[in-house]
């Protein structure tokens, strides 16, 4: 997704539909770390004869533009939208002004941390009014952390682990400015009679506070209260 709507997910590299870094004054800025749309992933090994390059994975931005889609940011409190609930988890809280203008809502991490980074994970709401098919969607979910530079996946991506709504998780590392930092997203695809709503929940760290991120996502993940 794009920073300019359920693309604005992840705007790591830039802000947004994918991934951001909650601000703070110790570091970490939820509207100036997440990805809008991760862009760049590891070069494939060299082999003995040059090769095409892979083609781009393709991104929920590029579905919704390949389809016509109209899409919406949604904020908490808009009439009619989706709701989701964040769980209580210890050592975090609500970013409160931190959380980006464009985005649902926003949690920090205040509990102790290796380093002055503030790990964050951030809440992003679209609303896409048109013939847009949820399970299209989830495929194309992985995408924009896949074009992220540097991007190195952690773990197993798959399914994310929600009864409820079709979602897809994946977890890893990019580069920005030289420093290595921790990614992981979280994509639920909620259908709705007046469209299809893709939030997504969007953890941001630094490279040795992955545990913190990911296992924050985690119960977020599971635990957040999605109601229509």
């Amino acid at each position: 997704m794009i920073r300019a709507a359920v693309v604005r997910f992840v705007a790591v590299a830039s802000a947004a539909l994918v991934v951001t870094s909650c601000g703070s004054p110790t570091g970490g800025d939820p509207s100036a770390s997440a990805p809008a749309g991760p862009v760049a992933s590891a070069p494939p090994p060299a082999t003995a004869e040059p090769s095409a390059p892979a083609p781009k994975a393709q991104t929920i931005r590029d579905y919704i533009t390949a389809n016509g889609l109209q899409e919406t940011v949604i904020h908490r409190g808009d009439a009619g939208a989706p709701t989701v609930d964040l769980p209580w988890m210890d050592g975090w809280e609500d970013a409160g002004s931190l959380t980006p203008e464009w985005a649902y809502s926003a949690v920090v991490y205040r509990g102790p941390r290796p380093e002055d980074y503030t790990p964050n994970i951030v809440v992003l709401m679209s609303k896409l009014t048109g013939a847009a098919d949820p399970q299209a969607l989830i495929d194309s979910a992985p995408g924009e952390l896949a074009a992220l530079t540097g991007w190195t996946p952690i773990g197993e991506q798959g399914p994310g682990g929600r009864d409820d709504y079709p979602s897809y998780r994946l977890d890893g590392t990019w580069v920005r400015d030289g420093v290595t930092k921790v990614v992981a997203q979280t994509t639920v695809v909620v259908p709705a009679d007046d469209g299809v709503y893709v939030v997504q929940f969007n953890a941001d760290a630094a490279q040795s506070e992955f545990d913190i991120a990911t296992a924050g996502l985690t119960t977020i993940t599971q635990q957040a209260i999605i109601l229509p």
